[in-house]
């Protein structure tokens, strides 16, 4: 038969499978040719921008945490230039750049930015659904920088608001569930409630 034409709107979520299997020499070749059809495609800088996304995940995979962060807040200025500063699309990259600032030891650098994403998340999603996964990973996000700031009680309100609306609109076997759980018990050890972590 007749072969499709290649598009960085293909190649980009190959990309992604690729960073999660672990294949990142594939991944990067992918992402290159992704980001020289992006550029050609209509839509140009914003092309750019997802594929920008999806390497600053590759470089979090592989450590290349300094990468990532530059490459992230290159995505979210060609995001913001084109829609402003309240740009939906943005709320995802700006969670991921708190939590690599975080990794990188940057967490009170991080902590206006993830609220800014959880902010706009809330606004954006909130009064509709307020149950919905995004909010989650940005609130976990969120959590994870405030324990590191010392603010226990602020992170568990956040973890649990989280673990709640997860259980509610994902079912209590899904993965984020799981991950919401983790974050949880790791505040209870840190905050001297051991017993309360061992059942999570």
């Amino acid at each position: 038969g007749v072969q499709a034409p290649v598009s960085w709107r293909g190649l980009n979520p190959l990309a992604s499978v690729m960073i999660g299997t672990g294949r990142y020499a594939e991944a990067e070749s992918t992402l290159k040719q992704a980001l020289a059809l992006g550029k050609r495609d209509y839509g140009g800088d914003l092309n750019v921008a997802v594929v920008k996304v999806t390497y600053a995940a590759l470089y979090r995979q592989t450590g290349q945490f300094k990468l990532a962060e530059d490459t992230l807040r290159e995505a979210i200025a060609i995001d913001q230039k084109a829609h402003g500063p309240d740009s939906t699309a943005s709320i995802g990259p700006k969670v991921m750049l708190a939590q690599i600032m975080r990794l990188s030891g940057q967490s009170a650098a991080a902590e206006p930015i993830a609220r800014n994403a959880l902010d706009a998340a809330v606004k954006v999603l909130g009064p509709e659904r307020p149950d919905h996964p995004a909010l989650s990973g940005a609130r976990v996000v969120m959590a994870y920088i405030n324990m590191d700031l010392g603010k226990s009680r602020d992170a568990e309100d956040l973890i649990r608001q989280a673990l709640d609306n997860d259980k509610k609109y994902l079912g209590p076997n899904h993965p984020s569930v799981a991950v919401d759980e983790m974050a949880l018990a790791k505040l209870l050890r840190t905050t001297g409630r051991e017993p309360d972590a061992l059942p999570l």
